[in-house]
């Protein structure tokens, strides 16, 4: 019978199912060859098993460690850096702090400077995108778009902080740029005022100069940031923490191409505190005018240079300062340019070099005031002690000759003073046969330092100097020769080793014009606060000096000043409608072929308001160059004209 479901062609395929095939394959299972081949099958199973869960749980751990470090240990980092991914601050500065003269005249002001920064992070990320971004703003900059983008991706595209890119842009390209720039995601456009000086001639080593902040000013501050100015040199960088103020900040909230959402929180500047000046611009003019004219008409015209320094001797306030030839601080705000610089520091005549408080120079005869001064309190000499000036002496076979020919004859402390008698202050020095036991190089010193001479007085402006105070010790060190008589005598007439700054003498002369004591010379008078500028803080006077010697003593030198003047070298303030007490001086330098030409004095004699000392480099004779300087200096100050002067009767130191 045939079988319904089709079975046949199944049950007739082609394979033995015998028993005795199946008990064959049976039995080759049980041989030793199969056996070991599936143990090694086997075993190559787990030990892939083992190697796959080693490495998940490596993985797991790599994982886990990686979750720990991002959200708890780099916790803070990461919220920052999220937040500066949607947050842009923007860094308002502080409006730097005014600088008036004493009649409230702007000597260094603020101008508007439009800046151009990028925030590199905030770039479009395709390089098509950028690139119409650096041509964009390559015409307004007056730049080439390569350079744009050099600027812009110097520090790298990831860079997170604005990088300058263009300042000292004119207000019409600033506000062209504004409008060109709101498509322009990661530009930033802002005002961050630029210093401007007024009358450079007259006041540039005074108030110095601001310049961008350097990497070396930012290790010596750790609170400047690199977009600041700060005072480079002068009054800007003596007073940059009062001048600088505290900037501002505006806190963005952009999106992802670096557009501007909504404004977060905004904090304003605080401005910096103004400072006012004790100088008086009129009577600096013309101490800038008189240096000037007395440099030009120095003898056989050697003159490189000048200065004057006017004090009241009350308070220590600078009334005026000069140093000629002078410079163009404007020249420096931007960042002086090699060539002009070069031009600068290589002129002989020195522009740069600030002289009232960093020139060292021997004061010559206006140091017989120290001389005279310490002779007469260590009882050397009393006042009414008579010397004979003979036109020179002889010591050891060595001359020691006067500077006028055929000397002063006798005369005692204030009449020394009054002619300028160099045998008389050798003798009270150095001492002379049995006249006079003198001073000594060690106690002349002490006066020396007493006085003022031999450290800073501390005036608010940098790069003060110390003067020298000679001494044996000194020579030996710097020399290797032993002291002699010869050096106490040309100490005590302010020549040889004795230095002194064109202030230090000025300080000097105010300790006597002041009975005794000086005050701390300093230019500022009062800060004035930024908010109200009628809430001052002024400058109160500090003491310097304060000689302790008698009143005797001090009157003696006041009365050879005022003689001077009557009947003395400086004659020529005799007609004066004010009392003037003086002392000129004549220091010779450079082999003996010139001398500076140095006044000091003080008026009026009974009631000082004014100290000032001039001084010519290479001028010549004090008596011949510094006083007609001071004249005028004076005439401007008492606003008086005087009758045309006598000719001087022999001239002299």
């Amino acid at each position: 019978m045939k079988d319904p479901f089709g079975t046949d062609k199944f049950l007739s395929l082609d394979f033995d199912t015998s028993y005795g095939e199946a008990e064959q394959w049976q039995g080759a299972l049980k041989n030793e060859e199969g056996a070991d081949t599936v143990a090694r099958e086997r075993s190559g199973d787990a030990a892939r098993t083992r190697f796959f869960v080693i490495a998940i749980l490596v993985l797991f751990l790599i994982l886990v460690t990686r979750l720990m470090v991002l959200q708890i240990f780099g916790a803070a980092e990461n919220a920052a850096l999220a937040e500066g991914n949607r947050v842009r601050s923007i860094e308002i500065a502080a409006p730097r702090g005014v600088i008036y003269d004493a009649k409230g005249g702007i000597v260094a002001r603020n101008t508007p400077n439009f800046e151009v920064r990028v925030v590199p992070i905030e770039l479009p990320r395709q390089k098509a995108e950028r690139e119409r971004a650096y041509r964009t703003l390559s015409e307004p900059l007056q730049l080439s778009p390569a350079e744009v983008r050099k600027r812009a991706e110097e520090k790298g595209l990831d860079y997170g902080q604005p990088v300058l890119i263009a300042d000292g842009l004119p207000r019409e390209n600033s506000v062209l740029l504004r409008l060109r720039a709101t498509d322009l995601p990661g530009v930033v456009i802002q005002n961050n005022p630029r210093r401007q000086y007024a009358d450079t001639d007259l006041y540039a080593h005074l108030l110095g100069y601001v310049g961008k902040v350097s990497a070396e000013d930012l290790k010596k501050d750790q609170t400047l940031r690199r977009n600041d100015y700060v005072g480079k040199s002068g009054l800007e960088r003596v007073y940059q923490g009062q001048l600088s103020g505290e900037p501002g900040e505006r806190r963005l909230e952009v999106d992802a191409q670096g557009e501007v959402i909504k404004e977060l929180q905004s904090n304003d500047p605080v401005p910096g505190r103004s400072v006012q000046l004790g100088i008086d611009p009129k009577l600096q003019k013309v101490m800038h005018d008189a240096v000037d004219n007395g440099i030009k008409s120095s003898r056989r015209g050697l003159a490189s240079g000048g200065s004057a320094i006017a004090l009241d001797p009350k308070t220590g306030t600078v009334l005026g300062m000069v140093s000629l030839p002078s410079f163009d601080n404007n020249d420096f705000v931007d960042g002086v340019s090699q060539a002009k610089y070069k031009e600068l520091s290589g002129n002989p005549d020195k522009p740069l070099f600030n002289r009232p408080i960093s020139g060292e120079y021997p004061p010559g005869s206006t140091f017989k005031i120290v001389t005279v001064a310490g002779a007469l309190a260590e009882g050397v000499v009393s006042p009414d002690d008579y010397l004979a000036s003979p036109p020179s002496i002889d010591v050891g076979g060595a001359k020691f000759v006067d500077w006028k020919e055929d000397g002063h004859g006798s005369v005692n402390a204030a009449r020394a003073l009054a002619v300028s008698s160099d045998v008389y202050i050798y003798k009270v020095s150095g001492g002379f046969e049995g006249e006079s036991d003198g001073l000594g190089v060690d106690k002349l010193g002490d006066y020396m330092r007493q006085f003022g001479i031999g450290t800073p007085t501390g005036v608010d402006l940098p790069d003060e100097q110390d003067g020298l105070v000679p001494s044996p010790s000194y020579k030996k060190a710097a020399f290797d020769e032993d002291w002699y008589i010869g050096n106490t005598y040309q100490m005590g007439i302010g020549q040889g080793f004795v230095l002194a700054t064109p202030l230090q003498v000025a300080t000097y002369t105010a300790a006597i014009a002041n009975d005794g004591i000086a005050y701390k010379p300093h230019l500022a008078k009062a800060f004035l606060d930024s908010a109200n500028k009628r809430k001052r803080t002024a400058v109160e006077p500090e003491p310097l000096v304060n000689l302790k010697v008698d009143r005797e003593v001090i009157e003696t030198v006041q009365q050879g000043m005022r003689d001077a003047v009557d009947s003395g070298t400086a004659v020529d303030l005799k007609d004066m409608p004010v009392d003037v007490c003086g002392k000129t001086g004549s220091a010779e330098f450079a082999n003996e072929t010139n001398a500076h030409a140095w006044f000091t004095a003080y008026a009026p004699c009974d009631d000082p308001r004014i100290v000032l000392t001039v001084m010519i480099e290479g001028g010549g004779e004090g008596s011949d160059v510094a006083v007609p300087a001071a004249k005028r200096i004076f005439e401007s100050f008492f606003d008086v004209q005087a009758p045309s002067p006598k000719p001087s009767p022999g001239g002299g130191d």
